[in-house]
């Protein structure tokens, strides 16, 4: 049985590929998911750390309604 996520888990990860980031799921819910489900409060994510990966996060986590504390990247090389 897969583990069913909160609607706010939903949320965020609806955000995450409707900005294309690139992430894993770790954790409680991924050890749930391949072996047992456990009980677990957080949502444990990797994400991408390339700069553009970067920015389609904390655009997806703005318009999911959290306030991303990276607000200054370095510029793309041209």
């Amino acid at each position: 049985m897969e583990p069913k996520l909160p609607p706010d888990f939903v949320d965020l990860l609806t955000e995450f590929a409707a900005s294309e980031v690139r992430y894993l799921v770790i954790g409680g819910y991924a050890v749930g998911f391949h072996d047992r489900p456990r009980e677990t409060k957080d949502l444990d994510l990797l994400v991408a750390d390339d700069t553009e990966n970067v920015r389609r996060a904390c655009a997806a986590l703005d318009a999911f309604g959290a306030t991303s504390a990276v607000r200054t990247l370095p510029a793309t090389a041209s």
